[in-house]
């Protein structure tokens, strides 16, 4: 609770120029009741013979027992309570005096969201995936417009991806219906979309330029994260135009241009195995690659 306490002082410190000084004045004022009650003697609880050192580990140990207030077992739990009525008091005056004090200095804006469906963004690269869904004899396309002025990095890893034709014999591995299709683990045989390979070297995962794209529109594609928050490979398109779940976690950087209708939402269709929702048949990326910019306006228009 010191720790917590100083901590929340010093980053308002960082913010509010005028009140450095009076504010790590008071940290020490706002710490004395903590200091007390951990001063207190620990309480050393008896119940039914067995031994504990708080009623947190006693109320975990038997939560459906009520006999502790019942039977006025030897407890007196004044001290802990006190370090919680401190604690809270604390707290809130830390919280009082950061948020209050006057300050003539202009916040940091730590992100700045965009919503593309209402500020289109600038479409850089085109790519495509020819994709087989199950015993179609003729695969259908899906065509992408990339955003390689908002998202940089992640968008040279996919044109690369796509230029080398490195997705063709990768599926489509999950499918979660009226909310999103993944695909593109390349380098798992697993069918289950455990890890990728990006282009970069080693194939290493790496971190997406931003989270700032939100997904606010239907065919908006995004990267999937590993457990480490890097990405790879592994890429999903958006079904529903609201899918206010996936910002701050996933990194878009491109939208369906073509494909959509006819493509996407088939693959959405197809019955798939729970847990995993792995497709019952395969969707399989035949081919990938990359359209010349001039056959494209910059808008996402054909021209």
């Amino acid at each position: 609770h010191l720790v917590a306490t100083y901590t929340t002082v010093r980053k308002s410190t960082m913010k509010i120029g005028q009140w450095n000084l009076p504010l790590l004045c008071m940290t020490p004022l706002l710490c004395r009741n903590s200091v007390e009650a951990f001063q207190q003697p620990i309480v050393n609880w008896n119940h039914h013979g067995q031994h504990y050192d708080s009623p947190t580990s006693l109320l975990y140990s038997s939560p459906q027992d009520t006999s502790l207030i019942e039977n006025g077992d030897d407890a007196t739990p004044a001290s802990r309570r006190n370090f919680l009525t401190s604690a809270l008091t604390s707290g809130i005056a830390t919280a009082g005096v950061t948020f209050f004090a006057p300050t003539n200095q202009q916040q940091t804006a730590w992100a700045s969201y965009i919503d593309p469906a209402q500020t289109p963004q600038e479409i850089t690269n085109r790519v495509y995936l020819d994709v087989q869904i199950g015993n179609d004899k003729t695969p259908k396309r899906i065509t992408m417009g990339l955003f390689g002025k908002a998202m940089p990095k992640t968008v040279e890893n996919f044109v690369a991806l796509c230029e080398s034709n490195s997705y063709a014999g990768t599926t489509f591995y999950r499918v979660l219906s009226e909310m999103t299709v993944q695909g593109g683990a390349i380098g798992d045989t697993s069918g289950l979309g455990k890890f990728g390979t990006s282009s970069f070297t080693d194939g290493k995962p790496f971190e997406p330029d931003n989270f700032n794209l939100q997904h606010t529109q239907k065919g908006l594609v995004s990267m999937v994260r590993g457990l480490s928050g890097a990405v790879d490979s592994r890429f999903f398109i958006q079904i529903k135009d609201d899918s206010g779940w996936a910002d701050d976690r996933y990194a878009v950087f491109g939208i369906v241009q073509d494909g959509f209708d006819t493509v996407v939402q088939k693959i959405e269709k197809v019955d798939v195995k729970p847990p995993s929702n792995r497709p019952k048949v395969d969707v399989v990326i035949v081919k990938s690659g990359v359209i010349p910019m001039a056959t494209q306006d910059i808008d996402g228009s054909s021209s």
